[in-house]
């Protein structure tokens, strides 16, 4: 479950750093990785120490959790590094507050270029052991909880726990199929059961296919996306909900959090080494160009008159870097269409909405049914209209306030409900993870007069109420709001401030709900570096 409950913050907190890098890195300019990677840890670094709640004192005890929590987060299962490779790094597991201080990354370095070595040596050892049958008469045991299985002694050993670990889960599939064709072959005389050297070769070749994958996602990581996991081993220090985002998952939030998009409105798939094109958005900007298919697979992109970027062997997440840009500039797309053909197709960007982040409503007009034998017959009608509004999350664009928000937008679905009739309204508040603080507090005033809705406890500036600014109820008949136990921060803000005023009946699980009540405070550390260290951004 993933929930945020997320304000922008200023960044007046984090400006003074700016002139302590550009003192650190002098006037020139700078753009290697490690250039970067110093520069994050130093914002990350200032925003954790003046902005959090409860900043914690860096020692050889917080160190050493953060070093624990890297570790973790980078080889979990324990199947990339050995004993040996993690006793050379944990000769600096004491000095991890050190380094938050100088901003030294080092330790990262050297850990890095580790992990990369443990993965290249994994894809070698599995390939070698799923190359031939295993031996099932072993009298073997396995740890099924990876937080219990130590790491491995040498690569030997290393090699005997991957040997157990492809095993294991080879004989899963077996079992698995097994028990499926004994089902078929139980209504249809005419299945033949595959026995189990059939079994295990067709289990093993899909089992190597899956790894295949696997290692070539782990290839797609890239070293700014495990610095991030560094960095979030020392955010999570301080609380759970603290988190760095690298510049490709700030993006990926940002697009979560506002609904909106800069592209061409195509959703992309893998098919093999090729780029497909599974489904065009109605209304975008390849949409309205027309040429673009569903089937077509992309095999080149160009940046308007560009020469054309031959994307064959890209993952999809390489191409969308391509295709995806600036509101009015051109890309031109070379693709195969499904007769062979090849076509240039030229697009304008433009901006896509991901409709479904977005408010919606409907009328329920009353009548009532009842199901018999597959079938719904109407059994009557209550004689009222009730309105029913879904809100996925409490969107915003944090940048733009031009751009669509989720107050907005509720307010607008009320408008049309009102003018429809209703008689009542329910706000389906279900597996809302949450969102905007400022859009949960406007929400809530919709439905009441002026006052206070929460409040927040900030590191600068103390316990301060925030709440409704507009006098308006839009609003005041029956309410009911609906939750569940994935209904998280924004959402449960929105249903107290409504229960405690009376002014809604909330319907949900017997328990609780989500229960998170930490606000985030975000900062684009993009907007907090300017001059010489321009070059250096995207930084999250």
């Amino acid at each position: 479950m993933y929930s945020k409950l997320m304000q922008r913050k200023n960044l007046k907190y984090l400006l003074p750093l700016l002139g302590v890098a550009l003192i650190i890195f002098g006037f020139n300019k700078y753009g290697t990785e490690e250039d970067k990677e110093a520069v994050i840890f130093a914002l990350v670094r200032d925003a954790l120490t003046n902005v959090h709640l409860q900043p914690k004192e860096m020692n050889d005890a917080l160190s050493a959790e953060i070093f624990d929590a890297y570790i973790e987060a980078i080889d979990y299962n324990k199947l990339f590094l050995t004993k040996a490779e993690v006793d050379e790094l944990a000769k600096d597991r004491n000095n991890l507050d050190q380094a938050f201080y100088t901003t030294n990354t080092a330790f990262f370095d050297k850990s890095y270029g580790l992990i990369i070595q443990g993965i290249d040596r994994s894809k070698e050892i599995y390939t070698r052991l799923l190359s031939k049958p295993f031996d099932y008469t072993e009298d073997e045991s396995i740890y099924s909880d990876a937080e219990e299985r130590p790491f491995a002694s040498d690569v030997a050993a290393l090699e005997n726990s991957w040997k157990q670990h492809l095993k294991w889960r080879i004989l899963n599939r077996i079992y698995e199929k097994d028990n499926a064709q004994k089902e078929d072959a139980e209504t249809d005389e005419a299945v033949e059961l595959k026995d189990f050297a059939t079994l295990e070769n067709e289990a093993r070749e899909k089992e190597l296919e899956l790894q295949e994958e696997w290692y070539e996602d782990l290839m797609d990581v890239s070293r700014i996306e495990w610095f991030g996991m560094y960095m979030n081993a020392y955010c999570e220090t301080f609380d759970p909900h603290t988190s760095y985002l690298a510049p490709q998952q700030n993006e990926n939030f940002e697009l979560s959090m506002t609904g909106q998009f800069e592209g061409i409105g195509a959703q992309l798939k893998q098919e093999g080494d090729y780029i497909g094109i599974e489904r065009i958005i109605a209304g975008s900007a390849c949409w309205r160009q027309g040429d673009l298919e569903v089937g077509d697979r992309i095999i080149a992109v160009a940046q308007g008159s560009e020469e054309p970027v031959d994307v064959i062997g890209y993952k999809v997440r390489e191409a969308i870097k391509l295709i995806r840009g600036k509101k009015g500039s051109e890309v031109r797309l070379t693709v195969k269409k499904k007769d062979g053909s090849r076509q240039i197709i030229p697009i304008i960007r433009d901006v896509v909405e991901i409709e479904s982040t977005f408010a919606r409503s409907a009328v329920l007009d009353g009548k009532t049914f009842k199901k018999k034998d597959g079938q719904y017959s109407m059994t009557g009608e209550l004689g009222t209209k009730t309105g029913y509004i879904k809100l996925p999350k409490f969107y915003v664009d944090f940048y733009n306030k031009n751009n669509r928000n989720a107050a907005e937008d509720v307010k607008a679905e009320i408008i049309k409900l009102k003018e429809q009739g209703v008689d009542g309204i329910i706000l389906d508040l279900r597996s809302n993870g949450g969102g905007s603080l400022q859009a949960a507090t406007e929400i809530a005033g919709l439905f009441t007069e002026k006052g206070p809705q929460v409040q927040v406890k900030s590191f600068q500036n103390g316990t301060r109420a925030k709440g409704n600014k507009d006098p308006k109820v839009y609003w005041d008949g029956p309410l009911v709001v609906l939750v569940n136990n994935y209904s998280a921060s924004a959402s449960e803000i929105v249903s107290a401030a409504l229960q405690d005023r009376g002014r809604a009946l909330i319907v949900g699980p017997s328990k609780s709900t989500f229960g998170k009540g930490t606000v985030q405070n975000m900062f684009d550390l993009d907007r907090a570096v300017g001059g010489p260290l321009n070059d250096l951004k995207p930084l999250g």
